[in-house]
């Protein structure tokens, strides 16, 4: 449906997926005083669905109010891997050493949702954002330090505001606002060890 006054499509709708896939793998031979020769062979490699959904409703507010709503969705679904393998010479013959393997097997799921309420009133000179984001985060995984693992599990939700509202002047603009950062752990962090 268009907008008769500014002749844009009133509603918007979009939806995209998208899969990563990436492999690395990496192998050298090192030399030290306490061992003569090593090998050290390491593989990483990574998977990643992720789906988005949005929806823009332009000019849905009565007057003396204009403005839209979007609505957006996702879920992210990555899962890492990661492994060292450390291979000694003994008499010629490489031989692997399981006291220094280490590894990981990381899945992380992420499932969001948001509704941004934007507009204007009393022609133009007051503008108006308010989002409201919720956010499920879920990680499971192993870390693995020789024969020893310890896991990696962490997992939150999070309900997280912004508003902002602007006056408007001849010439420039007030802007007053609110907003809120979530800082999360990394791997490296969740590891005990």
């Amino acid at each position: 449906m268009m907008n008769p006054r500014t002749g844009m499509r009133k509603h918007v709708w979009e939806a995209k997926y998208a899969f990563i896939n990436g492999d690395e793998e990496s192998s050298a031979l090192r030399e030290s005083d306490t061992y003569p020769l090593r090998r050290h062979n390491s593989s990483d490699w990574e998977r990643e669905h992720r789906l988005d959904m949005n929806i823009q409703m332009r000019d849905i507010m009565p007057k003396p109010f204009s403005g839209g709503l979007i609505v957006r969705a996702g879920f992210y679904g990555r899962h890492y891997g990661q492994e060292a393998h450390y291979y000694n010479d003994d008499s010629g013959v490489m031989t692997e050493d399981w006291d220094l393997f280490n590894g990981l097997d990381y899945r992380q799921n992420v499932v969001f949702g948001e509704v941004d309420a934007l507009g204007s009133f009393l022609d133009r000179k007051y503008g108006y954002i308010v989002t409201l984001k919720g956010e499920y985060v879920g990680n499971k995984g192993t870390f693995l330090a020789g024969t020893v693992s310890s896991p990696l599990s962490y997992r939150q939700f999070n309900l997280i505001p912004k508003v902002s509202f602007s006056r408007a002047f001849k010439r420039g603009f007030v802007d007053v606002g609110y907003s809120m950062v979530v800082h999360r752990p990394d791997v490296a962090k969740l590891n005990p060890y």
